[in-house]
């Protein structure tokens, strides 16, 4: 889901936006603490009266932002690992520092 959308939903689930702001807390862990996942009688129960939306980003602008997002400034230890890979394999040796992630030239060509 998109980090926008998941921060929206957390201020409607009322959380604080200077809290948001400096948690390292998952968002959609905030998230289902407020809105918990329903279940699957809830779910068939609410749907006659539901309306389904697909909300549709320009590939080019979804690119950039998971980039920035996930590799530009390296956080979480998943995506670490991730930059690394990515570096390894267009430099031939991994990044000096733990926190350097991939220029976005290297990451369009990892992902391409």
């Amino acid at each position: 889901a998109s980090s926008s959308w998941m921060y929206n939903f957390n201020l409607l689930g009322g959380f604080a936006e200077n809290f948001l702001r400096v948690t390292q807390k998952n968002p959609i862990t905030l998230l289902r603490s407020r809105f918990p996942r329903p279940s699957v009688s809830q779910l068939l129960n609410a749907l006659p009266a539901s309306l389904s939306f697909l909300i549709v980003r320009d590939p080019l602008h979804r690119l950039l932002s998971a980039y920035r997002n996930k590799v530009e400034h390296v956080h979480s230890h998943y995506y670490k690992r991730l930059a690394r890979t990515i570096i390894v394999r267009y430099r031939g040796k991994p990044p000096k520092d733990e926190h350097t992630g991939p220029t976005f030239e290297e990451f369009v060509r990892y992902v391409t």
